[in-house]
């Protein structure tokens, strides 16, 4: 008896899962800023090796992104549930999500201004706020992360297969109408929209597959979760076992079928922008005997293979991590230097961004990998000194979400009350 309630008590939930931190600061680091940087300091000659990283690189990217923020939210959900009423839980999800949508539209106003690529361009405003940058569509994805929770698993992993399967072949026919529709300097409102909203003037993340990482990644966390309450320390590395081999298998069903090669032309450039890596590479002169002859289906974000692996692929390294990190408490120097960077994934996202608009190609690979260290080392040391010496991060992303939650539970709390308050009257006077 002693020992079962041992094996329960290791898996007691804390309030926040060490390796979700950890992942989102390998995200940040590894990818998100590597892929920035590079696409705006390396030099023309240079610049190859960003085209280079990014299609495996995009693998702990947004969508890996997306994924741990949905296991996020699910914890959060449930961490909640029977604490405080279920309309204070969604308002708060609700809201913090909307704020990233909106710091994304900022950003996307500017990128249709100075990176036009949609059919329609120019995107008049306020048109051009809408648009699937990544901040944009990690705030939306936090939203249906929520729906689906509620939905519930069997439901969530049908919509999610739904969404991979017809939506890619669905947004695949829309944006052929609309292309030949501009061929013929036409104009058709209902195609329009369809067009705007799945594939968006911005399809940096497409809605239709991308969204289904949401789908599945609050499927997987209820799973986890579950099993965390109610089974031992045994039955519950069996249930990571059989992750592992799932996220392996999927993995191998993605390259399978996804080894098809694919060149730009000019539907698919606009359809999948990452086609157009193909010639930055070729056209470099550092190597030149170097050609890439087209990019495989599952390297190029938003076909059917692409969402699989990633979905796969996050599977895999969130069962490894959790098993790891969560479980054995396998700490060390490198793990907390990729968790700080987690835990205020927000602000380094918006300081990544920043560069997008400032800055133009000029270093060798060689200053750049430094130039690269010390961006790291000087926005660590930043928070760092602004989280010590202000109030709970005063004015940082996370503390204004924070804040945000706050008010809104609030409002929420005093329209419940109301609510009550009115009820109780009513029944008074029957």
């Amino acid at each position: 008896m002693n020992n079962q309630k041992k094996n329960k008590q290791e898996f007691k939930v804390p309030k926040r899962l060490r390796s979700l931190d950890v992942l989102r600061g390998i995200s940040i680091v590894i990818a998100v800023f590597f892929i920035h940087l590079s696409a705006d300091f390396l030099s023309n000659d240079w610049i190859f090796i960003n085209t280079l990283y990014f299609p495996f690189a995009d693998f702990i990217g947004p969508l890996f992104f997306v994924f741990i923020s949905g296991i996020a939210s699910v914890v959060s959900i449930k961490q909640k549930e029977g604490k405080i009423p279920n309309k204070v839980i969604r308002n708060r999800i609700i809201a913090r999500g909307l704020f990233i949508m909106g710091i994304g539209a900022i950003i996307n106003v500017f990128h249709n201004i100075l990176y036009p690529i949609s059919l329609y361009s120019p995107i008049p405003f306020p048109l051009s706020m809408w648009g699937w940058n990544i901040l944009f569509f990690i705030g939306f994805a936090q939203i249906v992360a929520y729906y689906a929770y509620k939905w519930g698993i069997t439901i969530s992993t049908i919509i999610g297969i739904l969404i991979i399967f017809i939506g890619v072949p669905l947004r695949e026919i829309i944006y052929m109408i609309n292309f030949e529709i501009v061929n013929q300097n036409n104009f058709n409102l209902f195609y329009f929209l369809l067009q705007f909203i799945i594939t968006s003037p911005i399809p940096q993340i497409p809605l239709f597959p991308c969204i289904a990482v949401s789908f599945f990644s609050t499927t997987i966390t209820k799973m986890v979760y579950s099993q965390i309450l109610k089974e031992n320390r045994r039955q519950m590395i069996k249930i990571l076992k059989i992750f592992t081999i799932s996220a392996i298998l999927i993995i191998g069903f993605s390259v399978f079928f996804g080894y098809t090669i694919l060149t730009p032309d000019p539907l698919t450039s606009k359809l999948y922008p990452e086609v157009n890596l193909i010639y930055t590479t070729n056209t470099q002169n550092i190597i030149p005997e170097f050609e890439l002859l087209g990019l495989s289906a599952f390297l190029i974000r938003g076909t059917i293979t692409h969402t699989t692996f990633a979905i796969g692929f996050s599977l895999l390294t969130f069962t490894i991590s959790f098993y790891y990190l969560d479980l054995k408490k396998r700490i060390n120097l490198i793990s907390r230097f990729f968790e700080y960077y987690g835990k205020y994934s927000l602000s380094f996202f918006l300081f990544v961004f920043y560069f997008d608009f400032a800055f133009h190609r000029f270093l060798n690979i060689y200053f750049f990998l430094i130039y690269y260290f010390a961006v790291i080392s000087l926005l660590g040391f930043i928070i760092f000194i602004w989280k010590k010496y202000s109030k709970d991060a005063f004015l940082t992303p996370e503390w204004i979400v924070g804040k945000i939650c706050v008010i809104t539970a609030n409002q929420t709390y005093k329209r419940l009350n109301k609510k009550q308050q009115e009820k109780i009257s009513v029944s008074r006077i029957k």
